[in-house]
């Protein structure tokens, strides 16, 4: 039996595919092996991921006679919000998912440090944060980590802790490849 997931970025492979297998085995005809794939309820199953782990499946291909190839879209984001509470998931757009105990290792971390956070967090600043993640991760030397972004009440600013133990501050309102080229 295989199945066969592309498109994951922050959730793991193994955790979808062990869910799918589940799913599977709890769906069989006795009387039929339990490997067969063209007698399952496929829109049964592309709901239940769907709502299990918060992703859109963009395709989904039954190959005879016991494979399964599943395309899917992550709707979540890169990053967790770091409270004084906890951590919670985001989606692309910044809205809440759902408390989560730590970040995966491909996620990013934003330290909520704003007076006020019960205000969502604005799209541009994800998607600049998310710009710069990305960047830091081809351009800057491995041996400046990047810990976590500070979002504060300053929206002139971006805020950046390493593991070298200094900050980097970003200008959200100037070209953040020509800074991310002056830091690496």
């Amino acid at each position: 039996d295989q199945v066969t997931i592309h498109g994951l970025q922050y959730l793991p492979v193994s955790e979808v595919q062990a869910f799918v297998a589940s799913e599977l085995s709890r769906r069989r005809w006795i009387v039929f092996k339990n490997n067969n794939y063209f007698l399952l309820a496929e829109r049964k199953l592309i709901d239940r991921l769907q709502e299990r782990y918060f992703l859109e499946v963009t395709k989904f291909d039954k190959q005879f006679p016991h494979a399964i190839s599943i395309e899917v879209r992550e709707r979540i984001a890169g990053f967790v919000i770091q409270t004084a509470q906890g951590y919670y998931t985001i989606d692309t757009m910044g809205n809440k998912i759902a408390d989560v105990a730590s970040p995966q290792v491909s996620q990013g971390i934003i330290a909520d440090e704003r007076a006020d956070s019960s205000q969502q967090l604005s799209l541009e600043y994800l998607e600049k944060a998310t710009y710069i993640k990305e960047h830091w991760e081809q351009s800057v030397p491995k041996e400046v980590g990047m810990v976590k972004f500070h979002l504060n009440d300053d929206p002139t600013i971006i805020i950046v802790s390493t593991t070298k133990s200094f900050r980097v501050y970003f200008d959200p309102r100037g070209d953040l490849t020509k800074q991310l080229e002056r830091l690496s």
